[in-house]
């Protein structure tokens, strides 16, 4: 392959083809950056989702683990890879909040790293690092013992396999291995949960757009063997997958889709959320909660239009527009399907449900990014970026350490209760039992229960005036647990006052 020069090297040819292989020096400073994301893994509480990740990955036996997760009806039914993924890595490395959290970091990190690597510039590769690692989004899915962390990676891993393989000149070795790359990404995307599904059609549509026709008929050629072993693969998920709908498996059914949901895909993917209110105080709030946050929400939002523009112009002068297009239609066919389906079965979408999109979310940003740092704006350019980057930081640092972020407290509303059935006091307990499970606390759903929380979920009047009367509740999330209001009215009818609180919790005693 031959040569280029500096000048080339720096700026790329103005067609924006020429093949640029990053240097090891430049791969390494990439990983650098990307572990940086270690810091958005905490040892806060595990909330309700997190608990059911975590208690699956514990059971002790492969067999074991299959039979339960089989009989299951939620979402981790459809979760087959991830939940296979967690059940082995507890065994490696422990179920330890930190340990669960940890896991995604082994997807987020080589997939942010592939992602950036394909890129042709070094500005522009070291800015789609910045951008990934200063993304509130990642630091909090990044953070979470849920399947997103694996989505999101898997997505970028695809988008540098689909980068190296639609521009410029490739060695044999070199195509042969993003090929692997990108078919990895494709069956670890569907792996990940049903949605996944969704996405990898697009991604597969996105491979015939930007892949040369030659180039696909020699992929064809000399892949053949990986590419019938995948589609079998994905066959077979796809069997597996038929399966988990004839059963009736789906996600928790709470909220539902409407504009204002539409508006918070936005909001969360772009990073705007560390900066606003956290999810608790959005949850009771509304809309009405962001207005306290509007000027820096506001001044960041301005931040990231200018970028986009800036990275929708550099992108127009390195892809034709027919391809942009077709770009733009194979990823809003997935989007649109989503939106209508949340619309029609009245399940709530939200922006984690479009983290495979976030690769280009990064992309863009990182163009705009590229293109201010090399003066093509004019000289607001480098203050717009520095501004830029310390808000996404500070988005970052808050989704990780401030208070009003921190999830539901389940580990010390559990303690709480324990400790207060060591006293030989009564608990109802209004909150997830897979959490209590994890923490330790026994439940029971009858009234004559020795040294054990009483379950109340939804429990109807009749049944709570049959129960013992309680010492103490811990009650969370009543549009959850009392979505009738039935213990909230028992609380008043009784003169129970609220005598403490935790993040999504309220303690009550009489």
């Amino acid at each position: 392959m031959a040569q280029t020069t500096d000048a080339q090297s720096r700026h790329g040819p103005e067609t924006g083809e020429l093949f640029s292989p990053c240097p090891p020096r430049e791969l390494c400073l990439l990983w650098i950056i990307g572990l940086a994301l270690i810091a958005a893994v905490s040892r806060q509480s595990l909330w309700i989702d997190e608990a059911g990740t975590a208690i699956l990955a514990g059971v002790a036996s492969l067999h074991d683990w299959l039979r339960i997760l089989l009989a299951r009806r939620g979402a981790e039914l459809q979760q087959p890879g991830f939940m296979f993924y967690m059940w082995a890595w507890v065994k490696v490395i422990g179920d330890s909040e930190w340990a669960l959290r940890a896991a995604g970091l082994i997807w987020i990190v080589p997939g942010l790293v592939a992602m950036a690597s394909g890129f042709s510039r070094r500005t522009q590769r070291v800015a789609a690092m910045l951008v990934a690692v200063t993304s509130a989004f990642a630091w909090y899915y990044a953070g979470e013992a849920r399947t997103y962390a694996m989505q999101l990676g898997a997505s970028c891993l695809i988008f540098g396999a689909l980068h190296r393989l639609g521009r410029g000149k490739l060695s044999e070795r070199a195509q042969s291995r993003w090929l692997s790359g990108f078919l990895f990404g494709v069956f670890m995307l569907c792996a990940s949960n049903l949605l996944g599904v969704v996405w990898s059609i697009a991604a597969l549509a996105a491979a015939f757009i930007l892949i040369p026709r030659r180039r696909l008929l020699d992929l064809c050629k000399t892949g053949w063997p990986r590419l019938v072993l995948t589609g079998l693969l994905l066959l077979l998920l796809g069997v597996y997958y038929l399966w988990t709908l004839s059963v009736g498996a789906r996600a928790t059914a709470i909220g539902s889709t409407d504009w204002k949901t539409i508006i918070f895909v936005f909001y969360e993917q772009l990073g705007l959320t560390g900066l606003g209110p956290g999810r608790l105080d959005l949850r009771e709030g509304g809309m009405g909660s962001l207005r306290a946050y509007i000027l820096p929400l506001a001044g960041y939002a301005v931040l990231c239009a200018i970028l986009m523009a800036s990275g929708i112009r550099e992108a127009q002068r390195l892809v034709p527009a027919r391809r942009i297009c077709a770009l733009a239609l194979a990823v809003a066919l997935p989007a649109v399907m989503l939106l209508g389906v949340g619309f029609a079965t009245h399940f709530r979408v939200l922006g984690r449900h479009f983290a495979p999109l976030m690769p280009i979310w990064f992309c863009l940003l990182a163009l705009g990014l590229s293109a201010l740092w090399d003066h093509r704006e004019g000289w607001m350019g480098r203050p717009l970026l520095e501004a830029y980057l310390l808000l996404s930081l500070c988005s970052c640092l808050s989704i990780r350490f401030a208070a009003r972020h921190q999830r539901d407290d389940y580990r010390d509303a559990a303690q709480t209760a324990i400790n207060a059935l060591r006293q030989h006091q009564v608990v109802w307990w209004s909150a997830d039992s897979g959490c209590a499970q994890y923490y330790k606390l026994p439940l029971d759903t009858q009234p004559n229960g020795n040294n054990v929380a009483i379950q109340i979920y939804n429990t109807p009047a009749a049944d709570l005036v049959r129960l013992k009367k309680p010492d103490i509740v811990i009650a969370s999330k009543p549009d959850i647990y009392d979505a009738e209001g039935t213990l909230a009215e028992y609380l008043a009818r009784n003169h129970y006052r609220a005598v403490g609180r935790l993040p999504a919790f309220t303690l009550w005693q009489d």
